[in-house]
């Protein structure tokens, strides 16, 4: 057993119509005098691998918002954190989306112009030759 302090992670995983709050927990392998090197729980005897260890290992600050925390309330507070960010950016897409949709349908319901529209080079760079 490491004496450095195991890390926790909380995530969502959609599991049919609702989700699933599953606690993940990382365990040091080293310490730096400004935080831990840490891997996945069931990576651990793998990490054993210099090699592997590597490529799997996150390094976390220990005193800074944190992939993981050393304790459970600060992993809960990182989750609800990121929770937020994540509803906040999807409802501006969603707005951005609407938005977006509505645009397209008064385009789709104004009269057209007489002619056609062009959509190719502008007038000004038929002259220019780029090769």
């Amino acid at each position: 057993m490491s004496e450095y302090p195991v890390h926790y992670r909380l995530r969502d995983i959609a599991v049919g119509p609702g989700v699933e709050i599953c606690v993940e927990r990382y365990i040091p392998i080293a310490e730096t005098p400004m935080g831990y090197w840490v891997v996945w729980e069931h990576e651990q005897i793998a990490a054993r691998d210099a090699k592997y260890a590597k490529q799997v290992r996150k390094w976390v600050p220990k005193n800074s918002p944190r992939f993981c925390s050393p304790d459970m309330r600060s992993a809960e507070y990182s989750f609800m954190c990121r929770k937020k960010v994540q509803r906040r950016k999807l409802k501006w897409q969603l707005e951005q989306c609407e938005q977006a949709i509505l645009g397209m349908e008064c385009l789709q319901s104004a009269p057209f112009p007489s002619g056609s529209l062009d959509c190719g080079v502008p007038a000004e760079w038929q002259g220019l030759c780029w090769e």
